[in-house]
């Protein structure tokens, strides 16, 4: 059996769709942090080569390649969503709970688009930090 905090995954249906239901969300917060780096270096590519002084040319072949690169990533995370949903629709029709993990700041961890297990909908929001805040104002 496999462990886990000393832990045998399959002690329990619900320990092993939680453990599930966390890998998936780790998965899908980690995908959605590379969406946003890319993001952050398309508009600094984007932004900062004027003002570096480069010429539009040089550079296109590498741009061209960051942009497959967020098409990829979008793609992957498309893939995890589908993949979460999926899997909560067969454990729900199974009738197996699972606990969903707690966000960072202490809610539940389903987003805004996401329904937990009871259906009563997302997390919580925060403000804005970080370039997302400077934006926002």
């Amino acid at each position: 059996m496999t462990q886990r905090n000393g832990v045998s995954i399959m002690d329990t249906k619900h320990a092993f769709a939680s453990i599930v239901a966390a890998n998936l969300n780790a998965s899908e917060l980690a995908a959605d942090r590379q969406l946003a780096q890319l993001g952050i270096t398309l508009t600094d590519l984007a932004s900062g080569r004027a003002a570096a002084g480069f010429a539009a040319g040089p550079g296109q072949a590498g741009l061209d390649h960051l942009a497959e690169a967020i098409a990829l990533t979008i793609t992957a995370r498309r893939s995890l969503v589908a993949a979460h949903d999926s899997l909560a629709r067969d454990a729900r029709r199974m009738r197996v709970t699972w606990t969903e993990p707690k966000a960072p700041n202490g809610g539940p961890h389903a987003g805004p688009l996401e329904k937990d297990p009871e259906g009563t909908g997302g997390g919580e929001t925060t403000k804005p930090t970080g370039r997302l805040a400077t934006v926002a104002n």
